[in-house]
């Protein structure tokens, strides 16, 4: 019994200097990369607002380009890094069933009729839904358009994986 005992040490023993040799190293960096971007991540409602001005005075400068060619690309490019909807609108005509929205709307419109300037502005439309309203300078990019007044909408999950 003793015997076998010892042998069994030795065996196992031996069996462990073995597999302890030559080992290779693994490159972990791509997995801590991978780990890091799947991290729970705690955004603020601020910071959701922030990012989405951002995108939203990028694109503002991005319409107000002469090249039609140019600007579509560069549109292209901006919804690669967050997907959003670009509609051009007429407050006086807009219809929406969404409160907030029906109350911008007449903001804007009275701000129109008044030829003050209006400043680009954000809107939380919903829990899912966050809105950018802006006027752009005619460009000659969308003859068939006669306003020149913008909405941008994004989901809010959209803006939250882009971050």
């Amino acid at each position: 019994m003793k015997i076998k005992l010892l042998i069994y040490l030795l065996i196992s023993s031996g069996a462990g200097f073995l597999s302890c040799g030559n080992m290779e190293r693994l490159d972990t960096s791509k997995l801590k990369g991978e780990i890091e971007a799947h991290k729970i991540k705690r955004i603020s409602e601020t910071d959701i607002i922030s990012f989405m001005n951002a995108r939203g005075q990028e694109l503002i400068r991005v319409l107000e380009k002469e090249d039609c060619d140019l600007v579509l690309k560069d549109i292209d490019s901006l919804r690669a890094k967050v997907s959003f909807e670009l509609v051009d609108l007429d407050p006086k005509t807009f219809r929406t069933t969404i409160e907030k929205e029906k109350q911008l709307m007449e903001a804007l419109q009275y701000g129109l009729e008044e030829n003050t300037v209006l400043k680009p502005t954000f809107q939380k439309l919903s829990d899912t839904t966050y809105a950018f309203y802006f006027i752009k300078a005619q460009n000659g990019c969308r003859p068939e358009s006669d306003s020149n007044f913008w909405k941008l909408t994004f989901r809010k999950q959209d803006l939250i994986q882009s971050m």
